[in-house]
Parts: C-alpha cells; structure tokens; sequence
C-alpha cells in the first residue's frame, strides 16, 4: 500500500511539474509568423522552426533589440528518427529583460552564400511588466475600544 501511494504522488508530483512549465514559457512555432506576441519580464520564450542542418541551411537571428530580449541560447533539436538527413527543429531561447517591444527576425541560410535568404520568420514581441502576485485581502485590525 505504501508502494502505491508513493507512486501516486510521483506521478502527481510530475503532472504538476509539467502544466508550470507550459505556463512559463510561451512556445512560438512558423504559425505565428507576422503576428504580435506578449510575454512578461522575467517570461520566457522558445521560437521553435523546422531546419535541416545537413543541406548547409540554419537559421540566424538577423534583429532583436537585446535591451528588452535576452537571447541566451538556441538549439538543434534532432528528429526522432534513425533516417540519414531528416530535419529536425531549431529552437531559439529568449527571456524578458525590459518593457517594451521588438521585432524578433530569423533567416534561414546558408551562412557562407551571399544569396537572399530561403525563408525568413517574424514576430513582434512585446514584453509587459510582471505580473504582481495577488495580494491576501488585509484583514481590518481590532480597535482597542473593543478590547475594553
């Protein structure tokens, strides 16, 4: 029995873990292209692309005002395949750093070519002040007429 119960709070204890994270970081994919997108100070923010880093391409981050974006760091995630040359996702890790609105642009090219890009991404990004923690509704303190 004991087993079981530990077991159950394991699994609640991950569930739980999990719905915070999707709650902190807003996930950004090709389909919010062109569009504008809020975080908060302090929020965090993946822009997730497909890319396939066998034919030369990746993506570059070509604008972001660093003064309101952090950018600190950004991945090849492979695909879940054991298929030579299959594309898989790059994600790009950004964190609210101030107020303010920015133009995030990636292009996808090939770093060494002087050509135009074969794909560009956009998204305005607006990053609000944080949100303050609700307060507790303070509680009115006894007078000391009523202590008498």
């Amino acid at each position: 029995m004991r087993f079981f119960i530990a077991a159950v709070v394991f699994v609640l204890a991950l569930g739980c873990s999990g719905r915070r994270e999707a709650e902190t970081v807003l996930r950004l994919t090709a389909d919010d292209a062109g569009k504008e997108r809020h975080i908060t100070v302090d929020g965090e923010l993946t822009i997730a692309l497909p890319s396939n880093p066998t034919t030369g391409y990746a993506w570059e981050l070509e604008a972001c005002d660093t003064a309101i974006l952090d950018n600190p760091s950004h991945e090849f995630v492979a695909p879940n395949t054991t298929m030579e040359g299959s594309g898989g996702t790059e994600e790009w890790h950004f964190a609210g750093k101030s107020t303010g609105q920015t133009e995030v642009r990636l292009v996808y090219r090939r770093s060494w070519e002087k050509a135009e890009p074969l794909e560009t991404y956009s998204v305005t990004i607006v990053v609000d002040p944080p949100k303050r923690p609700k307060r507790a509704p303070k509680t009115p303190k006894p007078s000391q007429a009523e202590g008498v």
